[in-house]
């Protein structure tokens, strides 16, 4: 039993429960001080809301995964379709209540219905977003800056900081065509359209440098605060490392955008801490 519920589990990403998780908090210590229900409502975003949307990508995409990613749990074999569909089903239902069970019927509470009806718009036909390489990259965008985003909201933080939260969004932008590199096949082989099949290495890496920069530029005129020395340091760390990938042309790129996630994890707890214990 044990070891059914942990391929399950699999479904979903390990870096992105953590990230939402902590992402949703530094929002929160952005606007305001930290609190137990702030701690509960981070959880069931990265444990119920966001697992959902990875949870039913994995489903719709269970075929294309055999090319591209064999090794997650329907793709193995190891969880069957319509299991994996009524797993989705569960946490899909829980996406929709939760909210309102914390936030009674708010405006707060109607903002969370953007990960379950995100996650459903951008994986399940007749939507399916994720098949235009435009759409797919800014919907995937607004999703998994939502919980730094809704934090801050939420808590009612300074108009001060506002704006970057639009600068963290622009981030996701420049990085997220990356994650494209690994499923060229997959994608290809299912009428998907790809950015690193469209625009290859080198063209790819300068579309993200280049907005990346920009990111950079529009930042340093922004006031300054404790939000402005945390996002310059996410934007210049990833620019370092995309840098390193455009210049040395025979290192695997294929590992780039792991390298970026795990840049990010370790940002998002020293971003944590640090406020934490401040």
């Amino acid at each position: 039993m044990s070891e059914k519920i942990l391929v399950y589990l699999k479904l979903y990403r390990s870096d992105v429960a953590i990230i939402s998780f902590l992402c949703y908090l530094i929002g929160v210590l952005f606007a305001d001080e930290l609190t137990t229900f702030d701690l509960l409502v981070a959880f069931l975003i990265s444990a119920v809301s966001l697992n959902f949307v990875y949870c039913i990508n994995s489903w719709a995409d269970a075929e294309i995964d055999k090319i591209n990613k064999p090794y997650r749990p329907i793709a193995r074999g190891l969880i069957k379709p319509k299991e994996a569909l009524c797993y989705c089903s569960l946490l899909l239902i829980i996406s929709f209540i939760w909210p309102y069970l914390i936030f009674g019927f708010s405006w707060q509470a109607h903002l969370f219905l953007i990960f379950p009806i995100g996650g459903l718009l951008y994986s399940v036909k007749p939507f399916r977003i994720k098949r235009n390489h435009i759409l797919s990259i800014l919907f995937a965008a607004v999703l998994l800056t939502s919980p730094l985003s809704l934090g801050y909201l939420i808590n009612e933080g300074s108009s001060i900081n506002k704006p970057y939260l639009f600068s963290i969004f622009l981030y996701a932008l420049a990085i997220l065509p990356l994650k494209d590199i690994e499923d060229v096949k997959g994608d290809s082989a299912f009428g998907c359209k790809n950015w690193f099949e469209i625009f290859g290495r080198q063209k790819i890496l300068i579309y993200s440098l280049t907005l990346l920069l920009f990111n950079l530029c529009t930042i340093l005129f922004m006031p300054t605060t404790i939000a402005k020395d945390c996002v310059l340091l996410l934007i210049v760390g990833t620019l370092l490392i995309v840098a390193y990938f455009f210049f040395n042309k025979k290192f695997d790129i294929k590992v780039l955008y792991k390298r970026i996630i795990s840049f990010i994890i370790v940002y998002v707890l020293i971003v944590f801490l640090s406020f934490f214990f401040s």
